[in-house]
């Protein structure tokens, strides 16, 4: 079954939106010219989905996501694309309640840092608003798809860059996750002791 990014925003109306943007619509042609049109194609089959996101394992940890009023967005999507972008950083934090009563996955606090003009911000994926959701989605998707036309036209080295900064980027999530979870276990032992 094909993800879906939500009940309202769905990766076939970001491809529309982002064909109608002139900012965004040069892009989308480009990735159509080297691996098929997005407009035919669902997410999993998209060269970064398939080459580079699906390589990030989120299991054993449990991500915390905004919880009231919110359509069902795909939240493991947003975070997916949020470790594997190169424009902002990612910071993982045991929730404090789960350090508490460490029982079950992890439960994880996801903070994302964006460098801006007018300064640095940070965000936690968990308080999040809606406008806040499908706009990140909206960035990192088209994010990912200029990256993979960069790759296809192997621009003055790009593709390779882009390629080892893929690399790059994989070995710094098992590292973080691997901390958080060796964290995890850490607070573990010590609720057992405890």
């Amino acid at each position: 079954m094909a993800r879906q990014i939500s009940d309202v925003f769905t990766f076939a109306d970001f491809v529309q939106n982002s064909l109608r943007d002139e900012k965004t619509r040069e892009d989308i042609l480009k990735y159509g010219q080297h691996y098929g049109s997005l407009e035919e194609t669902a997410l999993e089959d998209t060269e970064f989905y398939k080459n580079y996101l699906s390589q990030f394992d989120l299991s054993g940890i449990k991500i915390m996501y905004p919880e009231d009023g919110f359509v069902e967005y795909d939240f493991d999507l947003l975070a997916l694309l949020v470790i594997a972008s190169f424009s902002c950083d990612y910071e993982f934090q045991l929730d404090e309640e789960w350090k508490s009563a460490p029982q079950g996955e992890p439960m994880v606090d996801l903070v994302i840092f964006v460098e801006a003009e007018e300064g640095s911000t940070q965000k936690n994926l968990k308080d999040l608003w809606s406008y806040q959701i499908h706009r990140l989605f909206s960035i990192y998707l088209n994010e990912q798809v200029r990256l993979s036309s960069m790759i296809a036209e192997d621009m003055d080295n790009d593709a390779e860059d882009v390629t080892t900064t893929r690399q790059e980027y994989l070995e710094i999530f098992d590292n973080r996750k691997k901390q958080l979870l060796d964290e995890a276990e850490w607070h573990r032992k010590m609720a057992a002791e405890g």
